[in-house]
Parts: C-alpha cells; structure tokens; sequence
C-alpha cells in the first residue's frame, strides 16, 4: 500500500471497477500509514493487534474485530502494533450513483455530507462482553460466532482478549482530541456490518470468477444497515475550529512532501501554517504527536524505504535524494526508524 503523496493522486482501481484492496503486516513496506487523504471512501478493519488511528483531530485505538469508515477528503493517519495485521478496502462511492436511480439517491446523501455514516464500528456483540464479567467474554465470543466465516469469527475471538486496552486515546496526559463516532445504534448493527463487510473483503481478496458480483453486492447490504439502523448522524460533527486546525495541517504537511528533497526550516514549517516557530511547535505536536522535525526526517526515511524497495539506485543517491546531505546521518536515522540499515532494508 503506497500512502506517498498526503492527497493520493493514483486512481484506486479502474474507471470501471473503482475498488482497491490492502493487506498490511508488519513486513510491508507500508506498514505504518502516514498521514494522507484521498477523494475515495474507505473501509479499514483490523485483522489482529492494535491501529491507533487519527482521523482529523480524532483519534482512537482501534482493536482486532474493529472497524473504520473513512469518508472522502478526510486527513487519516493510523500506526500500528508489531502485531497488527489490518486491510483497507479503497472505493469511489460515486460509481453507486450511475446505474441504479433507484439506490442513487441514497448514496447522493452520502457524497453530499447531508448523512455522515459512523466512522467507528466496535467488534461484533461488544456491547454484550461489555455487560458480562472478563471471564465469561471469551466463552460469549466462541457461541456467537458459530454461525459467523472463519476469518470473522478468529477476528471475534482475537478481540476478546482480557489484556487489550481498546478504545479513545484522550486520556489526560494526552491531548485532548475526540474519540471516532458511532451512533446510538452503532452496537446494534454490529454483527451485520461485520459479517457483511467479511463478505466484501473475501471477495475482493480471493477475487474468485464472479467477486465483482459479490463485492458490489456486499457494499450495497453494507450501505442498507448503515441506512436502517441509522448508523449516521444528519450533521457535520467537526466545529469550525477544527476544521481551520485540519486545514492548516494539511498545509504543512502538502509543504513537506512537496519539499522533502530539500533543505526544510522549522521557519518555513510554521510559515506554512501561518503561525509563529513557537506556536507551531505545540500546535503539530498536538496533531500529529511528532515535533515537526521527527515528522520530517520519517517522511524523509519512508521516501528512502520506497526508493530502496523499487529501484536499483546507490544508496548515497538515495540519502540525497531525499534530503540528507550527509550519508552516515542518513544511516543513522534510517536505522532510528526502520531498526536496520539502508543496506539491509534492501536485501
């Protein structure tokens, strides 16, 4: 999964089957995703350990048996455990609209933000292990999902672990960012989301004769729940504050993949977002939890892993390529984020 550019510019699919599907582990090159947006939905779903994601000025740490509905144009940026194993299914909600007026007007509302789907889904039966003591939540997993996939049913069960801490991340020594939202129903729905969802994922994974059937109609049941549980809300949650805040960070970060090659000053940073060096600071250590310069120099590093990863090029090209003028500096920092050399990543 390639998230180079903050605003993707590669179409996710083709013009007549806008669907794209991602397996991440902690041997993909991609394994962390950095902060990006793209004007197609996505669906995000954690397979095993834990994604702490943001999504604008929310955040959340999403659990294995978890889900997440990205909207369009929406800042996301997820890092995970050394044990996560999450996949992404990229689509463009658009093509809904051109060959079913009588589903069209549904999807209409969606692209429209007049109906905001819930962007968080907890495990399936959540709301019942919520109510039972530890002990009996494992046992309550292994009766509900009888009847469930396999690949849902392990996800179930992974999430029943007693030792996972799940949920919001704004607790007090953190900043204070809002978790992702549900709606009142979103416990309700749950298991058919879940169930429907492992059906969409399958399909395009496996892409057996037929799939394009199968995924087409798993997102249509998947938009019928959202829309008959109510699983939406009719209004923008995010203030006007938080939007500025979102806008001025996605400056920032256009000025940083648009420049990484280059000799970058925490001046020129700030200048980006209209703000004073000082202020800045707080303010993308707020949102992004990494002191500008940390998020340059990873930047910097993710660029190296792709050039690394796809091309024959020298090392030392490399480093300069992407910003480094010194080699054992590049090596250094490369060994800081990636745990290996330049030289062994390639290998």
């Amino acid at each position: 999964m390639q998230y180079m550019d903050l605003n993707e510019k590669r179409q996710h699919g083709t013009s007549d089957f806008p669907f794209a599907f991602y397996h991440l582990d902690r041997n993909h090159p991609r394994f962390q995703m950095n902060y990006h947006w793209h004007p197609e939905y996505e669906i995000i779903r954690v397979l095993n350990g834990t994604l702490d994601m943001t999504l604008d000025e929310r955040r959340q740490k999403v659990c294995a048996g978890e889900m997440v509905f990205v909207h369009a144009g929406v800042l996301h940026s997820g890092v995970p455990d050394n044990d996560c194993v999450y996949e992404c299914l990229v689509f463009d909600l658009n093509v809904f609209t051109r060959h079913n007026a009588g589903c069209a007007p549904y999807f209409q509302k969606i692209l429209d933000r007049q109906v905001i789907v819930a962007d968080f889904f907890p495990a399936a039966h959540a709301s019942d292990a919520e109510a039972r003591p530890a002990s009996s939540v494992s046992a309550a997993h292994a009766s509900d999902t009888k009847n469930v996939p396999a690949s849902a049913g392990a996800v179930g069960q992974e999430h029943a672990s007693a030792d996972r801490k799940c949920g919001p991340l704004n607790t007090a020594s953190e900043v204070k960012m809002r978790p992702l939202q549900g709606s009142e129903n979103t416990c309700k729905g749950s298991t058919a989301i879940h169930m429907i969802a492992d059906g969409a994922f399958r399909a395009i994974r496996e892409k057996k004769e037929g799939y394009q059937l199968e995924l087409f109609g798993s997102l249509y049941l998947f938009f019928s729940v959202i829309f008959r549980e109510h699983l939406y809300t009719e209004h923008e949650i995010q203030t006007r504050h938080g939007y500025r805040k979102v806008m001025q960070l996605r400056r920032v970060l256009d000025y940083i993949d648009e420049n990484y090659s280059q000799d970058i000053t925490l001046e020129q940073l700030a200048g980006a977002a209209s703000m004073s060096p000082k202020y800045f600071c707080r303010f993308f250590k707020q949102m992004t939890h990494r002191t500008p310069m940390d998020y340059l120099n990873y930047q910097r590093i993710e660029h190296a892993c792709y050039a690394l990863s796809t091309g024959d090029a020298a090392v030392t090209d490399v480093a300069y390529a992407c910003g480094f003028n010194d080699l054992s500096y590049f090596i250094k920092t490369f060994r800081k984020y990636k745990g290996v050399t330049p030289g062994q990543y390639r290998r």
